[in-house]
């Protein structure tokens, strides 16, 4: 299993068109590595903070743990 822990690197996988609070993801964000910066539970699924940047966090956002690929 391809476990995803803070600080790792991901992209967000074809297909998913939206963050978990259902905002629309931007086209940039999808060609874009972003970085895990927390894990959360929210009503029982994984969702993880993620962000442009690995330190100083210039765009964030929330996804369910499914909808990134570690890279």
């Amino acid at each position: 299993k391809n476990t995803i822990s803070v600080g790792d690197k991901v992209k967000i996988r074809d297909g998913v068109t939206t963050y978990y609070e259902g905002k629309k993801i931007a086209a940039w964000v999808k060609k874009t590595t972003l970085y895990v910066r927390r894990k959360e539970t929210k009503n029982g699924a994984t969702v993880l903070l993620i962000s442009t940047n690995k330190t100083l966090p210039i765009y964030t956002g929330r996804v369910k743990v499914g909808d990134v690929t570690k890279i």
